[in-house]
C-alpha cells in the first residue's frame, strides 16, 4: 500500500513545464510521504551497467538532489515547484532549466 501511495506521488512529479528563469521558480514543500532518500533497485534502461545507481533526495521544504553513479557521480540540484494541482521537480543544468520525470525510480 505504501509503495502505491509513494508511486502515485512520484507520478505527480512527472511532466515538463516551460520556465525561463530557475531563480523565479517558487519552491513548494514536499507532499506528505515524498520527503526522504529514494534509490533505484537495479539498473535503469538508460544506464549501462547493473552496478549503476540512481538516487533522489527530497527535503521537507522542497529542495531536491538527483544523483546518478556508475564510474563517476553526476549530481543535479533542484527544487520542487507547485504548478496547478501538480508538484514538479525543477533542475538546474549549466544555467538552463531542465525537467526530470520521476517514473525512472522503479524502486519506490
Amino acid at each position: 500500500m505504501k509503495k502505491i501511495v509513494i508511486a502515485g506521488a512520484l507520478l505527480t512529479l512527472a511532466g515538463c513545464v516551460q520556465v525561463d528563469n530557475y531563480n523565479e521558480v517558487v519552491k513548494a514543500p514536499a507532499p506528505a510521504g515524498l520527503e526522504g532518500y529514494w534509490q533505484s533497485k537495479g539498473p535503469q534502461s538508460e544506464m549501462m551497467s547493473p552496478d549503476a545507481i540512481a538516487s533522489l533526495i527530497v527535503t521537507k521544504n522542497g529542495d531536491t538532489l538527483d544523483c546518478r553513479q556508475w564510474q563517476r557521480v553526476i549530481v543535479t540540484q533542484g527544487k520542487l515547484m507547485q504548478r496547478d494541482d501538480r508538484v514538479l521537480q525543477r533542475d538546474v543544468s549549466s544555467g538552463y532549466l531542465s525537467c526530470r520525470t520521476h517514473r525512472q525510480y522503479p524502486g519506490v
